[in-house]
């Protein structure tokens, strides 16, 4: 059978049990008050159209079921379908007129409960109502509930469960002050934690305390500015490096020089690359020189301000020394 034909025989059967048992309350209808117990039909009508409105929550279910349960004295349950079916119509575009009147008709006459929990911890609690476990966010909140009698069950970790039973009346708030739960070892836990079985060893030895292990002998660098004075030897070599490659080329630009037939500052033709060369290995020798320079200049000053090394301190120690014919002390120490 199609999914459509399903749905036809479901409002059908809807709309069958909705007229059945409208036409049950026509000839007594009941008080808004109180419950109906007229018999097991009409029941088990409101029983089929609230599962069929939970199973497809579609506008006309939704409706359906909060006539029949406006019918049996539910008005709470009544209330919360007329307000989903209001809120099924706008969604698909209907005004849902009728289901918003249904449930601003029944508002006033409900009755509602609001638990209030001083200084609660949602992860730590638990507040049930008729076996249902409430939202951390509708505790405190006045809930509507159907007349008649109501449990409220408070459970926290580590204390004693607390319960009460309660009769609202009709169009009024009752209130529920929880009072602070006695502390019990064997009070009932939030569900989700887990109850340790208890050991028959006795009680548990303490946990050590960590003590960090004493520093290894050498480890402690004994001289700070050995790093310092490495890289000041190392750019004093450099330096040293750079001035004998200076005065190496300043030696073969003077070499080429004499190599050179010039009289008077005057050079023929054929001498010119060789003063080339001459001036290119002089212009050489000045860099040399002067990177040299500077850079044995720096590893002096880096040198000088390395930190020393630290001296011991100086210590005496003095100890007694005693024999069968002698006595005297003996003198140690470090300088």
């Amino acid at each position: 059978m199609s999914s459509q034909g399903r749905n036809a025989i479901g409002i059908g059967g809807g709309v069958y049990l909705l007229l059945a048992s409208q036409a049950a309350l026509a000839a007594d209808p009941p008080s808004p008050a109180v419950p109906d117990d007229r018999g097991p039909a009409l029941q088990a009508a409101c029983t089929e159209l609230v599962r069929d409105a939970e199973l497809d929550p579609t506008q006309n279910r939704l409706f359906a079921a909060g006539r029949c349960e406006e019918g049996t004295g539910r008005i709470a349950s009544a209330w919360t379908h007329y307000r989903k079916a209001a809120r099924r119509a706008e969604e698909s575009g209907d005004s849902g007129a009728d289901a918003r009147a249904a449930a601003a008709k029944l508002e006033p006459s409900l009755s509602r409960v609001e638990v209030r929990v001083p200084a609660f911890d949602p992860r730590t609690i638990e507040v049930w109502l008729d076996g249902k476990l409430l939202r951390p966010e509708a505790i405190g909140f006045p809930i509507p509930v159907d007349p008649g009698s109501h449990e409220i069950t408070v459970l926290a970790s580590g204390r004693v469960p607390w319960s009460v039973k309660v009769s609202p009346p009709p169009a009024s708030v009752t209130r529920i002050d929880v009072p602070v739960l006695v502390p019990s070892e064997q009070a009932t836990r939030v569900v989700g934690q887990v109850e340790m079985p208890p050991s028959d060893r006795g009680p548990a030895a303490p946990l050590p305390s960590f003590v960090p292990p004493p520093p290894a002998p050498g480890v402690r660098d004994e001289d700070p500015g050995k790093s310092q004075r490495t890289v000041a030897w190392a750019l004093g070599g450099a330096g040293v490096g750079g001035i004998l490659l200076g005065t190496y080329f300043s030696l073969k630009s003077s070499a080429t020089r004499d190599d050179m037939k010039c009289k008077d500052a005057h050079c023929p033709a054929s001498q010119i690359d060789a003063l080339d060369r001459s001036r290119r290995q002089s212009e050489i020798a000045s860099w040399a020189f002067g990177l040299g320079g500077a850079s044995l200049a720096t590893g002096v000053v880096v040198y000088v301000l390395a930190p020393s090394r630290p001296h011991a301190a100086s210590a005496l120690q003095v100890s007694p020394v005693l024999g069968t014919n002698n006595a005297g002390l003996t003198a140690s120490g470090r300088f």
